[in-house]
C-alpha cells in the first residue's frame, strides 16, 4: 500500500474524532474524570449552594389561642376584661370596723395607676366600685382648687401612673372632691383631715419685720390660719399685713407656679353633710370589684 495513502487516511481518523468530541461532548478519553456527589440539603437560613437564596430557618409552633393572662378572677373570662386591667388596680380597701381592727370613723377604698403609657391619662369618673352588698360610681373632683369660684373648676378624675384616688364613705367639710396641693392643709377639717403639709416660712422673707411679729409666726404650726386678734401690737401695720395672707389664697398665690404643687393624690368624698355614709364594704369580709366605664372589668380585690 502506498505510504503516503495510509498516512492521509490517519490524519483524517484524527480529525473526525475530535470533530465529534468537540459538537456531540463526548468525554475526552485523555481526562482524568472524578466523582462530584450532589450538594446536601441546606437546613437554618444558610444560603443554598443550588439557588442562591437562604432556605428560611424554620418557624415555632405558635398557639394564637393561647389567654394574654392567667390570673382572672373567678367568674370572669379574657373578654370581661377592661384594657386597663393590670395597669390600675383596688390598692386599698379599709372597711369602717373589723377586717383591720377598730374604726377610723369612715371606710375607704384606694384605686391606683401604675402600668400606664408614658403621660397617658385615664378618666376615672363614672367608673364602678362594686362590694359583695352595694356599689357606688367614682364622682368628680377638681384638680387644681382655685382659691374663688371652686364650682367652676369641678371635672372628672383623670389619673396617670404614680396617681392615687382615695374614696372615702364620709363627707367633705368644703362640700367638694379635690387632688390635695401644697395648700390644701388650711381647708376645714374633714374625716379624714387633709394633710397639714403647707410650705414653711422662708426666713429672708420675713426679717424686716418686728422681732415680735417674727416670734409669733414662727410660733404657728404649718397650714395654721392666725386668729382675728393675734398678740401683736395693733400698730404693727406690716406683721398684720402678712397675717393676712396666711391662708389658702395666699398660699395658693404665692406657690401655685411650683411644678410640685399638685400631689399624687386625690380626695374624695362619698357622703353628704347630714346623711349616712356610703359604706358599702362589709366589716369583715368583702369582694371589691372595680368596673370602668363600660362595665369592663378592672380590678378584685378580696380580704
Amino acid at each position: 500500500m502506498n505510504k503516503g495513502f495510509v498516512i492521509a487516511i490517519f490524519v483524517a481518523v484524527i480529525i473526525v474524532f475530535f470533530l465529534l468530541y468537540g459538537n456531540l461532548g463526548l468525554i475526552n478519553p485523555f481526562q482524568n474524570v472524578s466523582f462530584v456527589p450532589p450538594p446536601a440539603p441546606q437546613t437554618g437560613g444558610v444560603p443554598s449552594t443550588i439557588s442562591g437564596n437562604p432556605t428560611p430557618a424554620p418557624i415555632p409552633s405558635q398557639n394564637p389561642s393561647a389567654p394574654k393572662y392567667t390570673n382572672i378572677p373567678k367568674g370572669f373570662a379574657e373578654s370581661d376584661l377592661s384594657p386597663y386591667y393590670e395597669k390600675i388596680t383596688i390598692s386599698y380597701v379599709s372597711p369602717l370596723t373589723g377586717a383591720f381592727g377598730g374604726s377610723a370613723g369612715y371606710s375607704e377604698v384606694s384605686i391606683s395607676a401604675y402600668n400606664l403609657g408614658s403621660g397617658e391619662k385615664v378618666d376615672v369618673t363614672g367608673w364602678k366600685v362594686k362590694s359583695n352588698k352595694d356599689s357606688f360610681i367614682i364622682p368628680q373632683a377638681i384638680d387644681v382648687f382655685p382659691p374663688t369660684n371652686p364650682e367652676n373648676a369641678v371635672g372628672d378624675v383623670r389619673i396617670q401612673s404614680g396617681e392615687r384616688v382615695r374614696l372615702f364613705s364620709s363627707d367633705s367639710k368644703t362640700g367638694y372632691n379635690f387632688r390635695l396641693n401644697q395648700c390644701t392643709g388650711f381647708f376645714k377639717s374633714s374625716v379624714p383631715a387633709t394633710p397639714k403639709s403647707c410650705p414653711s416660712l422662708i426666713q429672708s422673707d420675713i426679717a424686716t419685720l418686728s422681732g415680735q411679729c417674727q416670734s409669733y409666726l414662727y410660733s404657728l404650726g404649718s397650714c395654721q390660719m392666725p386668729p382675728s386678734n393675734p398678740p401683736v401690737f395693733y400698730s404693727d401695720t406690716q406683721c398684720y399685713d402678712v397675717l393676712a395672707k396666711i391662708n389658702y389664697q395666699g398660699c395658693y398665690e404665692k406657690n401655685h407656679a411650683d411644678k410640685n404643687f399638685l400631689s399624687n393624690e386625690w380626695w374624695l368624698w362619698l357622703g353628704k353633710y347630714g346623711q349616712p355614709q356610703i359604706n358599702i364594704l362589709d366589716p369583715l369580709h368583702d369582694r371589691v370589684l372595680l368596673f370602668d366605664g363600660k362595665g369592663k372589668l378592672v380590678d378584685e380585690y378580696i380580704y
